[in-house]
């Protein structure tokens, strides 16, 4: 198994094909890996952080069309980040 956290995971949601899981830590940090070989794909850092990422959510648009794959991310704080790779 791979470590993938020096912090306490508060949520984690696999994409809808599989390929990705959305992990959210106590610190306000959202990493997005390969569900397969456990790489970091893509890690997102929000300043000022206080409060954990409580509930991920994937774009239920993307189970037909991946290239609109993303996801909403929401915090204790009330914060939102809507994350979608860069083309």
């Amino acid at each position: 198994m791979k470590h993938i956290s020096d912090s306490e995971i508060f949520s984690a949601k696999f994409s809808y094909d599989g390929s990705f899981v959305a992990v959210a830590s106590n610190i306000g940090t959202l990493k997005i890996l390969n569900s397969w070989n456990g790489s970091l794909e893509h890690e997102i850092v929000v300043d000022n952080m206080t409060l954990p990422f409580s509930a991920i959510s994937w774009n239920p648009i993307a189970k037909k069309d991946l290239k609109r794959i993303g996801f909403k991310a929401v915090s204790s704080d009330g914060r939102i980040v809507d994350w979608r790779p860069r083309n």
